[in-house]
């Protein structure tokens, strides 16, 4: 809709990952608004790219932070879940 590419998005949602995960590893006290989120449009962007098990890793990585995340526990996983027939 506004230009890019999907692969853009992926290498740029990887890199924002990177950056939240190596700022937990400094500071676990500070909030982290963003990362589930980079997390899940990470998923989003695997998943056109038809990249299925990099999806699932994304949102299971999500869960695994926050476990009640309900846009991925209850929409974008079971979607995904669905659409590889698991």
């Amino acid at each position: 809709m506004f230009g890019g590419s999907i692969e853009d998005a992926a290498k740029n949602f990887s890199r924002s990952i990177q950056l939240f995960e190596k700022e937990d590893e400094a500071d676990l006290l500070k909030p982290h608004w963003g990362y589930l989120e980079s997390l899940a449009w990470m998923g989003i962007t695997q998943e056109k790219l038809e990249n299925f098990d990099a999806a699932k890793f994304a949102y299971q990585k999500a869960l695994k932070v926050e476990p009640e995340y309900a846009w991925v526990k209850y929409s974008l996983l079971p979607k995904l879940l669905e659409k590889i027939g698991k």
